[in-house]
């Protein structure tokens, strides 16, 4: 669901960053994991070619989760499916930093949960982040940890 042919304000600007909750996986086609990865790469190569000399970022991704909900196979609310939505993002984003000049990066939402208002699609608060309230690790903690060591050290070979 590309929807930047309708965006103004982008060439104006020398950045592109994008929030990809409402297209990717979380509240448009929820629980299909299959779909994530080839979506993610199509949307940033669509955005590239409308924009070739920008650099793009994708500012918020990923899914909310109950810490300490397991299912198999992985199913909404889960750390399961948060692990699995991050690790099929985080794939299309290396898919497309390997054949494309200027990806810049990624930042996941959020460092942790927080509340909210209350409403039929919050399980008291936004569950979205990789640690709880309280600041305890959810699994997907652990794999951007292993992912951001990675860039890490790539980043120091270059």
């Amino acid at each position: 669901m590309t929807r930047h042919p309708s965006n103004y304000v982008t060439g104006f600007t020398k950045r592109v960053f994008l929030s990809h909750f409402i297209q990717f996986r979380w509240y448009d086609h929820v629980g299909d994991l299959q779909r994530i990865k080839d979506d993610m790469y199509r949307e940033l190569t669509a955005w590239k070619a409308k924009y070739p000399e920008k650099l793009l970022m994708v500012t918020e991704y990923g899914a909310d989760t109950i810490s300490g909900f397991h299912t198999l196979p992985s199913s909404i609310w889960t750390e399961d499916y948060q692990w699995a939505l991050m690790e099929q993002t985080t794939e299309a984003f290396d898919q497309f930093a390997n054949q494309t000049q200027g990806w810049v990066g990624e930042m996941i939402w959020n460092f942790a949960d927080f509340m909210t208002q209350q409403q039929i699609n919050r399980a008291v608060g936004n569950k979205k982040g990789i640690f709880t309230r309280q600041r305890q690790p959810k699994a997907s903690a652990y794999m951007l940890r292993k992912r951001y060591w990675k860039l890490a050290s790539l980043a120091d070979e270059q």
